[in-house]
This record gives C-alpha cells, sequence and structure tokens, in this order.
C-alpha cells in the first residue's frame, strides 16, 4: 500500500524545462558568449547548476562558479514567479491522492526561495507536506538521500513509496534507492526515453494520462 509520493519540481510537476534554456541562452548571450543552434541544443541537456562549467569547458571562458549561477537564478526566478505553469492534470492528481490519504512533498534541486513561490502561487503549500531541497539536504540527486529524508520524514520508506522524476541521472538514484519510480515525459530527456523507459516502473506523458489509468484499472495507487 503506498503511504507517500515525492514528486520532483521542474519538469515533472511544473512546465519549466524549455523556458529554462531560453533564460539560460539570454543570459550567456548578455556575458558577451555567442551560441550557435548545436550548442543551444546541448543546453538542454545541462543542467543549470552544471552551466556555468559547460560553458567555461566548452567556450574556453572563465567564469566563477557563484556569479554566473546567480545571473542564471534570476533570470531563471522570473519563471518560477509569473511564468511557468503547472504540468496537466497535476492537480487533479493531488485532489486523488487527498481522497486516499496519501502524504505527498517536492523534492528538488531548485532553491527554496523559486520553490515557495511557485507553490504559494498556485496555493499549495497547506496541501503538501513540505519541500526538501538539494542545498538544504547538501547533495545532489546522484545520490539517494533527498528521497531517503523525504520519505522518512513522512513516516514512509522506499516500500511504500512512489517517486516522480523526469531526468534519467535521477530516476537511476531513486530506482537504485529501491523506490517504486514513475517518469515524467520531458522534451529535453528526450534522447534518454528508450533507457528511461527501461529503467522505470512507469512513462507517462502527463498527470491526466496518469489518471485515466487509475480510472481504467491499468494501476493502482
Amino acid at each position: 500500500m503506498i503511504k507517500a509520493v515525492i514528486f520532483d519540481m521542474d519538469g515533472t510537476v511544473l512546465d519549466s524545462m524549455n523556458k529554462s534554456v531560453e533564460n539560460r541562452v539570454e543570459y550567456i548571450q548578455s556575458l558577451g558568449v555567442d551560441l550557435n543552434n548545436e550548442e543551444i541544443e546541448d543546453l538542454k541537456n545541462v543542467g543549470w547548476h552544471e552551466t556555468y562549467s559547460h560553458i567555461n569547458k566548452t567556450k574556453g571562458t572563465n567564469f566563477s562558479e557563484k556569479a554566473f549561477l546567480d545571473g542564471i537564478w534570476e533570470t531563471h526566478y522570473a519563471g518560477y514567479q509569473n511564468g511557468y505553469e503547472l504540468i496537466p492534470g497535476f492537480l487533479d492528481f493531488l485532489d486523488y491522492l487527498d481522497k486516499k490519504d496519501i502524504k505527498y512533498a517536492i523534492a528538488t534541486a531548485t532553491r527554496m526561495k523559486g520553490a515557495l513561490d511557485v507553490f504559494e502561487r498556485f496555493d499549495l503549500m497547506d496541501r503538501i507536506e513540505f519541500i526538501i531541497t538539494e542545498g538544504r539536504v547538501g547533495i545532489t540527486k546522484d545520490f539517494p538521500d533527498i528521497y531517503l529524508q523525504a520519505a522518512a520524514k513522512m513516516g514512509a520508506d522506499t516500500s511504500n513509496t512512489i517517486v516522480f522524476e523526469d531526468a534519467l541521472y535521477a530516476i537511476e538514484t531513486s530506482k537504485k534507492a529501491g523506490f517504486k519510480t514513475i517518469a515524467v515525459k520531458e522534451e529535453r530527456f528526450i534522447d534518454d526515453l528508450e533507457e528511461i523507459t527501461a529503467i522505470s516502473d512507469l512513462v507517462i506523458d502527463d498527470f491526466n494520462q496518469l489518471l485515466e489509468m487509475i480510472e481504467n484499472k491499468e494501476i493502482e495507487f
């Protein structure tokens, strides 16, 4: 029986990833760095935390990590405040979880300020158990700590918690830790879809599709 659900934020419950790339491109070009179409396409496979090292390596620049990431964060943050929308069906799926008395939380690589703005904007803070970030945990999703801590905080464990993610590396981490993991398709990771499908327990386009599968008894929570 499922006791808890852990959601990633960007790309999983929030349709932010494509705009995130656009924001990063605008910021990088504002620093005087030209990017061709191939280099812009490459950024789709680079997390915003790794963008500074990627640009330094591929463009021969020497940007400092803090200043560069702070600049990207400011461009991305505006979208959290008023630009990004929820993945279709997410609110209805939360209604379903509420009816089943299943707890849910957010585990994100995003800074806490941005995550709070998102869920306050959609009036969800009273419904979500808590938000846990990589920054608060002190380690990335390359390691399972964030998922294990989130599950434990909800009185659950790997045997009765489902994790929703979009990125291959995070799905791999969740699965290796023993969590049932559902992947949400995200355009940025389309090249990884075959591998994502192979290791995930289920792959969905959005939460409307998941609710339809539940209604048709194709999957049970």
